[in-house]
């Protein structure tokens, strides 16, 4: 299921989203526009800052030599640099400039959502993100998840999703801010996220939920998360190696420990007697710790 084109337009336009967030009242960074035709300004935020497209859409319709999912400048110096090079390209909508919130990896959470035929939300979960992908091109995608059940925040895009009257999987990216204990949003996935398998493992299990809401028409009850677990994609001794925080790396040493870690490739049918895919989910996970070793230690 879907919402109709002019929602989802709203949603995936940046600029769009963060108009509605004000009219919400929902978090987000401090953030300003920037356009192709205006003078280069950083708007004098404190560096470092985040330049992204307003449009993602057009954004990665081609490829470009320097292109980054996220930029992250420290100086204006370099955030003119990457305003040119962005504009030099086909791209010519409008730029987001966002502050940048301090903190790693994991002040990051991802909640995701699935809101019924009636506009009603009817399963939300939230991720503790660990770590995060970090080539380039893939900043912002989940490699380490703990789901850990967060009210406050939970309800707040509970009730946002209600009043713009969604329908189907909504997964958002936020981030904690500590110098005043909000969580910040960044954006709203009109879609489950990668690391899907994560709520599947900890809640809910999302071809049941399409099936009796859509196919079966009943009134589905709300599914709120229920189950700590440790999801991953790669291997634990990336988490354990790069994770800074002790408490957190103890946390998924008891979750191993007490058999609640789920890993997306690691599916015992998957590999049984199927010596070509264990060896690939072998280099798969080698490569990983290769790009983790390039972009986090150089």
């Amino acid at each position: 299921p879907y919402i109709d084109e002019d929602l989802k337009e709203k949603l995936m336009n940046k600029e769009e989203f963060y108009k509605l967030c004000d009219e919400m009242g929902v978090d987000y960074p401090k953030t300003h526009i920037l356009s192709k035709d205006m003078e280069i300004d950083d708007f004098s935020l404190m560096y470092p800052v985040i330049i992204k497209p307003s449009n993602p859409v057009l954004f990665w319709s081609d490829r470009f030599e320097g292109m980054e999912k996220v930029y992250i400048v420290k100086n204006k110096k370099e955030f003119i640099k990457v305003v040119r090079l962005i504009y030099s390209t086909y791209y010519d909508d409008n730029l987001i400039i966002q502050e940048y919130i301090e903190g790693d990896d994991t002040n990051i959470w991802t909640p995701t959502f699935y809101s019924d035929r009636n506009n009603k939300v009817k399963m939300m979960a939230m991720g503790h993100v660990l770590l995060e992908e970090h080539v380039p091109t893939a900043i912002g995608n989940d490699a380490a998840i703990i789901m850990e059940y967060k009210e406050e925040p939970l309800e707040k895009i509970k009730t946002f999703l209600e009043k713009i009257g969604f329908t189907g999987f909504a997964n958002c990216d936020m981030k904690y801010d500590k110098r005043d204990g909000k969580y910040k949003i960044f954006e709203v996935n009109v879609r489950q996220g990668r690391s899907n398998y994560s709520v599947t493992a900890s809640c809910a299990n999302i071809a049941k939920l399409l099936v009796e809401d859509r196919v079966m028409m009943k009134d589905i009850p709300l599914v709120k998360q229920s189950k700590e677990i440790y999801w991953h994609l790669i291997p634990n001794s990336i988490v354990f190696k790069y994770v800074k925080d002790e408490e957190i790396k103890e946390k998924v040493r008891k979750l191993i420990e007490e058999k609640k870690d789920v890993h997306t490739f690691d599916y015992a049918y998957d590999l049984k007697d199927n010596m070509k895919r264990s060896i690939y989910i072998m280099l798969y996970k080698v490569n990983h710790i290769l790009k983790y070793k390039k972009y986090m230690e150089n």
